[in-house]
């Protein structure tokens, strides 16, 4: 076996190390997320100037 093998095992022992990571990595993620998608919501909610309509009816 060669460098295939060998890339193979390194993949391999990696995995643990990503597992790791990956679970504080996607909760920051979410932390930055968050915020950035109630902005757009509240961008596309109906405005009347500064105040936002607070009633949510489909019949308006």
């Amino acid at each position: 076996m060669s460098a295939v093998g060998t890339l193979r095992s390194k993949i391999k022992s990696s995995v643990p190390g990503w597992r790791l990571v990956g679970g504080p990595f996607l909760f920051g993620f979410l932390l930055l997320l968050t915020p950035l998608l109630l902005m757009i919501l509240l961008s596309f909610w109906t405005q009347n100037y500064l105040k936002l309509d607070r009633p949510t009816s489909f019949f308006k």
